[in-house]
C-alpha cells in the first residue's frame, strides 16, 4: 500500500484518533483473521506495479 500511516496503523505502530477509522481498522482486524498471516508493507509510488496499478483504475474510472 502507498499511505504509509495506513500501513503504520495497521500494523499498531501508530494510534488511530478518528473514530470513523477505528471502527474500518476493527472490521479490517475481524476479517484478518481468516488468515494465517497478514503483512502490511508500505511502497512507494514511484513502484512500476503501482504506477501501472494506477493507470488502470484511472482507465477503467474514465471508461476505457
Amino acid at each position: 500500500m502507498d499511505s504509509e500511516l495506513v500501513v503504520n496503523q495497521m500494523n499498531k505502530k501508530w494510534r488511530l484518533k478518528n473514530d470513523n477509522l477505528r471502527e474500518l481498522f476493527h472490521a479490517v482486524m475481524d476479517k484478518q483473521r481468516a488468515f494465517n498471516e497478514v503483512i502490511y508493507q508500505h511502497q512507494k509510488r514511484e513502484n512500476p506495479k503501482i504506477k501501472k496499478v494506477d493507470r488502470l483504475a484511472k482507465e477503467a474510472l474514465e471508461g476505457k
